[in-house]
């Protein structure tokens, strides 16, 4: 499977087609601009990451899978640590 295609695929089930905005079939790079979405940017990121032409189109996707299933929980435990993190004063817009 080449990469562009495991993008591909990823895109069909990402609203908007951001992922293959993300992108870049010219050059095999993915794009740094800032096209608003940064989950579509770090999932065409990790695929490239991921990515092994050696790898059969099966074991492919299904790396690919567990890279984004081990991201999404990781994500969740950060979700579940900001939603745990006390607050002194609720009211109080907290500085970047």
């Amino acid at each position: 499977m080449k990469l562009s295609k495991l993008i591909a695929v990823a895109n069909e089930a990402y609203p908007g087609d951001m992922v293959a905005r993300y992108w870049n079939n010219g050059d095999g790079i993915p794009e740094t601009a800032e096209l608003g979405d940064g989950l579509a940017q770090f999932v065409a990121c990790e695929l490239d990451c991921v990515y092994d032409p050696k790898l059969s189109d099966t074991k492919m996707l299904e790396e690919a899978a567990n890279a984004l299933d081990k991201a999404s929980e990781e994500l969740a435990e950060i979700a579940d640590v900001l939603r745990a993190t006390p607050v002194e004063d609720s009211d109080t817009e907290m500085e970047n």
